[in-house]
């Protein structure tokens, strides 16, 4: 029972907005699962820099278990362990229960002080609520694998890009790709995706404006296969990958 809560809990979370806005789903999204997963993991932010994550969730109506439908009711976030001092979170909606079939989103934001630099293991505590062969079932656990990694001062001019490339998603992706960034100031750059052996197959030019936005770029006539994700502008440079499956 421990093992399918486990699985159906990792498909939690949502978007991060600064100034505790409520968060809203991606309708983009229809796979359940977390966006991004623990691989790809939460942006990198800088002290003093304001920070915000992103974690989109798509959650299934129900699943099955030893050959039996399990109808999940809700699944609820109870607290987060580890944020650093000063950060804090929100839901999308007034309780941080997202129902069975649908999706649902969290907010992480926070301001790093001087001397907060370092990596924040998160423990995301949650509430599953599920119906077994007719008997509810309510069942604790805990998301691991998140982190916060903040970055010195040193390192501030990349933050004042973007935080990172915020979510790649869907990924796997099939004819449409989305990319979203968040960035602290106005400039130019440019987004380009690489194959494996170094082809660039997409390049784009990018007028980053201060805030959330979300590249979408069609990627019917790429080959399946692993490609590399660069934004770069004239003082910094991120990546990220995607797996394209037709």
């Amino acid at each position: 029972m421990k093992k399918f809560f486990s699985i159906s809990f990792i498909m939690l979370m949502g978007i991060l907005y600064v100034n505790a806005q409520p968060c809203t789903p991606n309708p983009n999204l229809t796979t359940p699962g977390l966006y991004p997963d623990t691989t790809t993991n939460l942006p990198v932010g800088a002290e003093t820099q304001p920070y915000q994550a992103v974690i989109y969730a798509v959650i299934p109506a129900d699943t099955q278990l030893y050959g039996n439908t399990v109808h999940i009711d809700s699944i609820g976030v109870l607290g987060i362990i580890g944020l650093p001092s000063g950060f804090n979170y929100s839901c999308g909606r007034p309780t941080c229960y997202i129902l069975g079939g649908t999706q649902g989103c969290i907010v992480i934001f926070g301001t790093p002080a001087v001397g907060q630099a370092g990596t924040y293991p998160l423990g995301i505590r949650i509430l599953g609520k599920a119906n077994f062969n007719g008997m509810p079932i309510s069942m604790p656990d805990t998301i691991t694998g998140y982190k916060i990694v903040i970055k010195d001062q040193s390192h501030a001019g990349l933050e004042n890009m973007a935080n990172s490339i915020i979510s790649v998603y869907p990924n796997p992706a099939y004819d449409m790709l989305h990319i979203e960034f968040y960035s602290h100031t106005e400039q130019n750059g440019s987004l380009s995706i690489n194959d494996l052996q170094g082809k660039n197959v997409i390049t784009r030019q990018i007028s980053f404006i201060p805030g959330f936005q979300v590249i979408s770029l069609p990627i019917e006539g790429l080959n399946n296969g692993i490609y590399l994700i660069k934004v770069e502008t004239g003082t910094s440079v991120l990546y990220n990958k995607v797996f394209v499956r037709h």
